[in-house]
């Protein structure tokens, strides 16, 4: 994605900023370590490397993604994200009196480094402290370019030098930032040894440099004498890169849970203990794989499927299988006295074509009929008392029909109810009951993507460009609920989810068990993320507060100083046509592509 390019950047951006802090109170920095000086023995705790969005537009197996980089909304969103980006590091890093000087210079940067090959690793030599390292590929004018605004926008700040003296408040906000790269830890507690009434910081022990060699500009962040960094200088001079070349991807993200806790410095709430994904394309579509690793085997039941065939009729636009669904369920209701009977491990969810809000969901269970008289009358008096005084009407028991109705909302009627289909018996919801029901069998192909398969935890198939419409007017609904306007449809990120949506087909997710501990995701799809999931990264994009905040509305286009180029507020553009057949009409299921 050309937003990607932006965000990544950024990432590098911040980094190679706070290198620049040392540069005044140093001499030039050492030659790089020869090969017999540097450390033989690291391990990584996380490292990220994009391969630079000139790769992705070569790339013969990516027309759609390169019609969709070069739509001019993605242009007008990439832009308004690196001015959020921009704005956000000046606003770490400058004081009061410089933020407007330091906003355009941080843009300009963002501009260089954005799109371009970048390398960030976190690592740690055996038995020493963790280091940030960086590096970005830059032509030679680009490079030239971002040196000197990086010396301009530090000179702004009006900062003294580091390496144990006194600084402004603009270092001080430079302790902030680095106590993030330390994961808010103590890690480096040793080496930033006070600070006084948030003006002042004294520093003792922590280096931070910049460099370049040939076409890359490296940095680094951690204990004195940064031997990572001379590595990577090292590895550059030698090979010309400081990493090999991205060969089989576009986009990689490894992190060593298990190395970063032992470190103090675990970034994932999570028992994970391995953690990789990549991007890459294949035949027309972009192909997105991650393994995850437990360090004990999670707790999950893999049932036989038993999907309820009968319930789930055509025109289908999106179809969901999973385990899991037992443990989700009893976290559900953690403060209520509402006892959940038995559940089972599998929840089956799809919508259909009709109305944007028809998504239904079902699991199975022993008896319904039992399950529902056990539930409903508990359920709703529990759920009633959190509703009371929101304005969202509230749950209705009728035990004539076994069902659980929500009244009061406009527009939707939630409802549970039991579903009965031969020896099989189900609880199944949706947001409309129906009084007749569809009488067109869900594609038989479909359905045999799960069935029968015993090593399968996730499955989820949709037509991607029908689901982000539908996703998109289910939060529009949502922000209505809550009170809060709607979101303006001609915000960038918006006007971008209009523009790219007829590019998009099927978008196929499967996860598998590997083994006890590991579990391996696979995705094929044409802009690497479901409809659910561009609207959510949509709405992140446009919040004012961007990259830091939640999500608050409405929202407006952000402004920036004037030397700056404004963002242009183009019209709707649906772009290229699609291929024939690529994007299925709204009165059939598409053709069910094969597991990726």
């Amino acid at each position: 994605m050309a937003v990607l390019g932006p965000a990544s950047g950024a990432v590098l951006l911040l980094l190679g900023a706070l290198s620049y802090w040392g540069v005044g109170c140093r001499p030039a920095p050492p030659p790089p370590a020869s090969k017999a000086e540097v450390k033989p023995h690291w391990d990584t705790l996380l490292s990220f490397h994009f391969a630079g969005s000139r790769q992705i537009l070569a790339e013969t197996n990516a027309a759609t993604l390169r019609a969709l980089l070069e739509l001019p909304q993605t242009s007008a969103l990439g832009t308004n994200v690196g001015i959020k980006l921009a704005s956000a590091l000046a606003t770490v890093l400058a004081p009061a009196e410089q933020i407007e000087t330091a906003k355009e210079l941080s843009w300009s940067l963002v501009r260089e480094v954005a799109g371009r090959e970048c390398w960030l690793a976190l690592r740690r030599p055996r038995g020493g402290d963790p280091e940030w390292t960086f590096a970005v590929f830059l032509d030679p004018d680009s490079l030239a370019l971002a040196q000197t605004n990086m010396a301009s926008l530090l000179q702004s700040l009006g900062s003294s030098p580091l390496g144990g003296g006194s600084t402004t408040l603009a270092a001080s906000r430079l302790y902030t930032l680095l106590d993030f790269l330390a994961a808010g830890t103590n890690s480096w507690s040793g080496f930033l040894t006070s600070r006084t009434n948030g003006s002042e910081v004294v520093y003792s022990n922590l280096a931070v440099r910049v460099a370049h060699v040939g076409n890359w500009l490296l940095g680094g962040v951690g204990p004195q004498g940064l031997p990572g960094l001379d590595n990577a200088m090292a590895s550059t001079t030698s090979s010309g890169r400081p990493v090999p070349s991205a060969v089989d991807y576009w986009l990689r993200l490894e992190v060593d849970n298990e190395k970063l806790e032992n470190a103090n410095l675990s970034i994932l709430d999570s028992p994970l203990s391995k953690f990789s994904f990549s991007l890459t394309s294949l035949k027309e579509r972009i192909t997105t794989a991650a393994l995850l690793e437990f360090g004990k085997e999670p707790k999950l039941r893999m049932e036989p499927w038993t999907i309820p065939t009968n319930a789930i009729h055509d025109p289908l636009v999106s179809f969901t299988a999973s385990h899991g669904f037992d443990s989700w369920a009893h976290r559900l209701l953690p403060s209520t006295n509402v006892a959940l009977p038995a559940v089972s491990s599998q929840l089956f969810v799809w919508a259909r074509d009709e109305v944007p809000f028809m998504s239904l969901a079902a699991t199975p269970v022993q008896d319904a009929t039992n399950v529902l008289l056990s539930l409903g009358p508990s359920l709703v008096p529990s759920a009633n008392a959190r509703l009371d005084g929101l304005g969202a009407g509230g749950l209705l028991w009728n035990p004539e029909r076994l069902s659980v109705v929500w009244r009061g909302l406009p527009a939707f009627v939630p409802y549970l109810e039991p579903f009965v289909e031969g020896a099989g018996q189900y609880l199944i919801g949706g947001f409309f009951p129906l009084t007749t029901q569809p009488t067109n069998p869900a594609p038989a192909e479909l359905l045999g993507q799960v069935s029968g398969r015993t090593n399968l935890v996730y499955y989820d198939w949709e037509i991607t460009e029908l689901r982000l419409g539908q996703w998109a007017q289910m939060f529009q609904y949502a922000s209505f609920l809550s009170t809060k306007p709607q979101l303006s449809p001609n915000m960038p990120a918006k006007l971008w989810l209009a523009a790219i949506a007829p590019l998009l087909g099927n978008t196929v997710t499967e996860i598998i068990r590997e083994s006890s501990t590991s579990f391996r995701l696979s995705r094929r799809s044409h802009v690497g993320l479901t409809g659910v999931e561009l609207n959510f990264l949509a709405q992140w994009f446009d919040e004012p507060s961007f990259p830091f905040a939640g999500f608050r509305m409405p929202y407006e286009p952000l402004g920036f100083p004037t030397k700056a180029k404004g963002l242009r507020q183009n019209k709707q553009n649906s772009g290229p046509d699609a291929k024939a057949g690529e994007v299925p009409g709204p009165a059939s299921s598409a053709p069910i592509p094969p597991p990726p």
